[in-house]
Formats: C-alpha cells, structure tokens, sequence
C-alpha cells in the first residue's frame, strides 16, 4: 500500500494533497498511519473526505489539523476503526 497520499480524477490523473506533506516536503508519518487504516476499507477519496471532516471527539477538528498539530494519532485512529470496521462489511 502507498506511503503518499493520493485521489485519481476522472481523467486519470492522480492530485497529491497538500496537507499531507510536512515542512520538509515528507509525508507526515501520523497521516500514513490513517491513510493506510482507512484505505484498508474505502477508495483514496472516501479517506481523504474522512482525513478532512471534522470529528467532535476532537474538539471540531479534523483528523489531519489533530495529528500535524502534534497530537496524539491515537485518537483518531479510534475514531476511524469503527467507521473501517462498518465499510468492510
């Protein structure tokens, strides 16, 4: 499974989130860590809307904004087992 975040549009090109690189132009290893979970259940973009939705267990922010504001992955990582758990159905 890819390490870098991506989404094909329709015309088969792949688009690269910004918000997944850190200031050294790598990806942001907490971002990897949910990208691969997610994906392990939905396409890129059922991931990346996922990435960027805000969840109130963390305060109104979404997943990317908690872990590169340096928190802890863990939480959102709770948060994206079940919805993972439910797509794999």
């Amino acid at each position: 499974m890819s390490t870098t975040i991506a989404c094909k549009l329709d015309d088969g090109q792949w688009v690269y989130p910004t918000w997944h690189f850190t200031s050294a132009r790598t990806v942001h290893p907490h971002l990897t860590t949910l990208w691969k979970t997610l994906r392990a259940a939905a396409d890129p973009w059922t991931c990346a809307v996922w990435l960027r939705t805000a969840q109130s267990t963390l305060g109104d922010r979404n997943a990317v904004d908690w872990v590169t504001g340096g928190r802890s992955v863990e939480e959102p990582l709770a948060l994206a087992r079940p919805d993972v758990e439910r797509w794999s159905m």
